[in-house]
């Protein structure tokens, strides 16, 4: 079955030749979405190992060298929290990344991008996984992990690194920081998505 989709997506994309942004023009991605809390200074760099999830984005074109992007990540995120004495506590929450940006085309291999990240949560509340000195949740505040919606900046780059006809392979490298800074917690994060993107036929006449 999925290699009759595979075949079905290639088929089509030799079909079309184009790979050129334009107004109208609808780009969909999909891929691999592999994800790292910034450590705090003195938390353990094992809390904060890299996360795998999926990754769905739209575009919409604006203009030849512009789009505007929207895209969907559903995550297990780590958020880390540090005591005036030294002490840690580390936790994760099931949250949905959804992030709203604009995307500038340098050439048709290279673009960045800058956005607003809201992260909702989905889960029943967080889920203590490891803390120091025999402490738990009770001794740290960590309402900013069971919040409903946490608002962060996103930027990217992309690199396209292959193509053929309406389908193209990319990589793609972000980071996400708090828009208010908190020295005693961490959940700004590094990512990166490898994956595939499909640029759909367009009309004729739009």
């Amino acid at each position: 079955m999925v290699y009759i989709i595979v075949s079905t997506i290639l088929s089509a994309s030799v079909q079309s030749s184009s790979f050129t942004l334009e107004r109208g023009v609808i780009r969909a991605a999909t891929g691999t979405y592999v994800h790292k809390t910034v450590p705090l200074p003195g938390v353990p760099d094992y809390l904060t190992e890299p996360k795998v999830s999926a990754a769905l984005i739209v575009e919409g074109g604006l203009d030849p060298s512009g789009s505007l992007e929207i895209g969907l990540f559903p995550t297990q995120k780590t958020f880390l929290f540090r005591s005036n004495d030294g002490r840690w506590l580390s936790v994760e929450a099931q949250k949905m990344n959804i992030t709203t940006a604009y995307r500038y085309y340098i050439n048709q291999s290279i673009s960045f991008s800058l956005g607003i990240l809201t992260s909702y949560s989905m889960g029943d509340g967080i889920v203590e996984r490891e803390s120091a000195q025999g402490i738990g949740l009770r001794d740290f505040d960590t309402e900013i992990a069971l919040s409903p919606a946490i608002y962060m900046m996103d930027a990217s780059a992309q690199l396209k690194v292959w193509q053929e006809g309406a389908l193209a392979a990319f990589i793609d490298f972000r980071y996400s920081s708090r828009l208010k800074k908190q020295t005693k917690v961490s959940y700004d994060q590094y990512s990166i998505i490898g994956g595939f993107k499909y640029q759909l036929p367009k009309k004729d006449g739009s």
